[in-house]
């Protein structure tokens, strides 16, 4: 890329997992399925079809915190 862009928050967009390397794609799925099993792991379902969610168990953050590694 010739000439010079600066980075600020009105020309980031967030990419797609079409944009990124596979092996970072594959990383990313790994992770959003250990996330899906672990918030349905908080409720249970009765067989009569009754879904509870359980109130033990405590909530989960996910915190977005700062961007880093834009470089």
């Amino acid at each position: 890329m010739t000439g010079s862009f600066e980075i600020d928050d009105s020309n980031i967009v967030l990419p797609t997992l079409e944009d990124i390397p596979e092996e970072d794609r594959a990383e990313i799925e790994a992770k959003t399925r250990e996330l899906h099993a672990l918030m349905l792991g908080r409720y249970t379902k009765t067989r009569s079809g009754f879904i509870k969610r359980n109130p033990d168990l405590p909530n989960i953050s996910m915190d977005k915190g700062p961007r880093s590694n834009l470089g």
